[in-house]
């Protein structure tokens, strides 16, 4: 039953809350968000103007200027079913998406059946109930599409980084860096909520790729590529995995690379059997590179050939247990991970 009174301001907390409860429910881990499938998921039917002309056998044009109302989209409530209506021939891919999270928003936030007045259309609203509504709707799409968590951890420090980061068009990345930086500097520890989602968050946040190997890989505060060694490391999605051996949670590998002995898990770091030395670490020892460093001998992944802090040999690779990553690649699995609208009905 509608009975609660349209605010007559923002209610930032609130929508703050559910953007961000949102983001944990959906489990949202990676950018830019695909409203297609999180519509399915919440089981929020969306259709397309021209399929909501053709159901209704009418013309596009008068879904638009009578159903819709704007050129975007809209959030409907029909025998108490919700659902969103978009224009699909807006140019702009950007523009889309954050027209879906926005009438995704008003659904989230309760402006459909919480209001006496509202279908979220100004029939029956105030100038400024239809403007709080709207302030509630773009403030959750905001926080979907670009969580400030995240765009603090990635260092964001312009708009264009959102535009190519987030999916958002030039105006809503402008609008929302300039909010977001406006922010930043008064920001105070993050809260329970935002640390769950920078968690849920962090292959994405951490993700890198070297540009000599291609070798992608997920390590927080990697230097130098764990494949080739070279300081060529970026944030990104790389083209190559390169395969390597099962560790326990000490580095120490769970079958022996030489001789196939599967009894590791007794104490000591060499196969019972042949002797080989079981446990992936830095040797600290940088012939190569010729870099300062102050020796570390950290544990390292199975398939790495140089330390990812200081560049030096691994104990796999000096002892010969990995090939050097140019003898290898042409036997290393090829995984394309860029991202893309291939599998996004835009």
């Amino acid at each position: 039953m509608h009975s609660k009174k349209i605010p007559d301001k923002l209610r930032y907390n609130r929508t703050l809350s559910i953007a961000q409860k949102f983001i944990l429910e959906q489990n949202i881990n990676r950018l830019p968000v695909d409203p297609f499938k999180l519509t399915a998921r919440i089981d929020l039917p969306i259709v397309s103007a021209s399929e909501y002309a053709m159901a209704m056998n009418c013309s596009f044009q008068h879904v638009i200027r009578d159903i819709i109302k704007s050129n975007d989209g809209t959030a409907k409530c029909v025998d108490n079913m919700q659902f969103i209506i978009y224009n699909e021939r807006v140019a702009s891919k950007g523009r889309i998406r954050w027209t879906l999270l926005h009438e995704i928003g008003h659904v989230r936030l309760g402006h459909l059946i919480d209001f006496e007045e509202t279908r979220v259309q100004r029939a029956g609203l105030t100038k400024t109930e239809y403007e709080v509504l709207e302030k509630e709707a773009d403030c959750f799409a905001s926080r979907v599409l670009a969580p400030p968590i995240v765009l603090e951890a990635l260092k964001v420090d312009n708009a264009t980084r959102l535009i190519t980061l987030c999916g958002l068009s030039r105006l809503a990345a402008e609008n929302r860096y300039k909010d977001f930086s406006a922010k930043l500097n008064k920001r105070r520890f993050p809260d329970l909520l935002e640390i769950k989602i920078e968690r849920n968050f962090h292959d994405f946040i951490h993700k890198k790729y070297c540009v000599i190997c291609g070798h992608s890989f997920v390590i927080e505060n990697a230097k130098y590529c764990p494949i080739c060694g070279k300081k060529r490391v970026y944030w990104g999605d790389g083209k190559m995995i390169y395969s390597g051996y099962e560790l326990d949670d000490k580095s120490k590998a769970k079958v022996c690379p030489r001789c196939e002995n599967e009894e590791t898990s007794l104490d000591g770091e060499h196969c019972i059997i042949c002797g080989s030395h079981l446990v992936n670490r830095c040797t600290n020892d940088d012939n190569e590179n010729n870099h300062s460093y102050e020796p570390c001998g950290i544990l390292l992944p199975g398939n790495a050939r140089y330390c990812y802090k200081c560049g030096s040999q691994s104990t796999f690779l000096s002892n010969k247990i990995l090939r050097r990553w140019s003898e290898s690649q042409a036997d290393e699995q090829v995984a394309s991970t860029h991202d893309n609208f291939g599998d996004i009905p835009f």
